[in-house]
């Protein structure tokens, strides 16, 4: 990046390692426009600028050097993705700023994703991502799942992949079994809202299975890739439903591809030696159980009918299903109606209820 201050300097100064400063396209939003341009100008801009000149923005001893007569300007490099354009240099004013009244990340970020509704919408947002993340602005966990629930039940799970898939520019990674069950819950509702629907199933599908391999590498998953979330039993346990449901209904009950197998075997592998437990008894607790485990529970039935010749992969299924799965399911269940009289309208009941009916 090649900033020029005038009138006082002159030199060019590189600064590769944040790179062009990010100059974001129209979205279908005029509000979204607006907050992007106005982090654009308070808080990205200054954060391509070197130290010496960001003094110039922040302290108030020095701020009286940009409000006289002649006024102070930088020359940035930017870049406007999705253009296909190079690279140009754009001149900005420098004016004194505030830490103090600099916008709050979370609830931008937040008013962001309320207003993301088109695929060019979201192609903008991992932009967005990526000037925060080299201004220092931090993402939590909690924003991270509301990015894949609001992908999820608007249509655009497989941008919410997209963008973990586009780590070194958005930042976003399956770090943990949270962030992983969100992803695969994403990819359960998308086959789910259209019906079992055989080409969104299908698409499911491979949402799950393209998440639980970013998992397994450290470039998109934790660094201790053997003890992340792609080698825990309910985040294998999806993309196991999934298979095992195209199979049942779409390939005559015929494991075509290998998939039920391989996630079969993976499942049991994974759940060996493990004792789950329903902590607590409370509605909530309830509800976060069936959501986690439901698929897995699902998917060892579709395995069983599928993978009939399969004695040792099978019996490893049926023993998790009855000695754990099924009653601890049931009880979770009498757990939240008995407790919530929403229940029915809670993710992880409505999940279990789902998936009983096409048992």
């Amino acid at each position: 990046m090649v900033i020029r201050i005038s009138p006082q300097s002159s030199v060019p100064l590189h600064l590769h390692h944040l790179g062009p400063l990010t100059t974001f396209p129209q979205t279908s939003s005029p509000e979204l426009d607006s907050i992007f341009s106005t982090w654009r100008r308070t808080v990205f801009f200054p954060s391509h600028l070197p130290p010496q000149h960001t003094s110039l923005i922040y302290r108030k001893s020095l701020q009286h050097f940009l409000t006289g007569e002649e006024p102070m300007s930088a020359k940035v490099v930017t870049y406007k993705p999705l253009a296909h354009e190079k690279p140009k240099t754009e001149t900005f004013t420098l004016e004194p700023l505030d830490h103090f009244d600099e916008p709050n990340t979370r609830a931008a970020f937040h008013r962001v994703l309320s207003l993301l509704q088109e695929k060019k919408d979201w192609e903008v947002f991992a932009h967005f991502l990526n000037e925060l993340r080299l201004s220092g602005r931090k993402i939590s966990r909690v924003m991270v799942q509301r990015i894949i629930k609001k992908a999820a039940h608007t249509g655009h799970m497989g941008m919410a992949i997209e963008l973990f898939r586009r780590t070194p520019l958005t930042g976003l990674r399956i770090e943990d079994t949270q962030i992983a069950m969100e992803i695969m819950l994403g990819a359960m509702h998308r086959a789910v809202a259209a019906e079992w629907g055989e080409g969104e199933l299908e698409r499911a599908q491979k949402n799950a299975e393209t998440a639980l391999r970013m998992m397994a590498d450290p470039n998109h998953g934790p660094e201790d890739v053997v003890a992340g979330p792609a080698n825990e039993a309910e985040v294998v346990g999806v993309p196991l439903a999934l298979a095992g449901a195209r199979a049942v209904k779409y390939k005559g009950g015929k494991d075509e591809e290998g998939k039920v197998k391989q996630h079969a075997e993976r499942f049991a592998e994974c759940f060996q030696g493990r004792r789950l437990e329903l902590d607590g008894g409370s509605a909530v607790e309830a509800n976060l159980f069936l959501a986690h485990w439901a698929p897995a529970w699902f998917g060892i039935h579709m395995a069983s009918r599928i993978l009939q010749g399969e004695p040792g992969i099978t019996d490893a299924l049926n023993d998790i299903e009855v000695s754990q799965l099924d009653p601890l399911l049931k009880r979770a269940m009498e757990s939240a109606e008995s407790q919530d009289p929403q229940a029915e309208k809670r993710r992880g009941v409505k999940l279990y209820n789902n998936l009983s009916s096409m048992i």
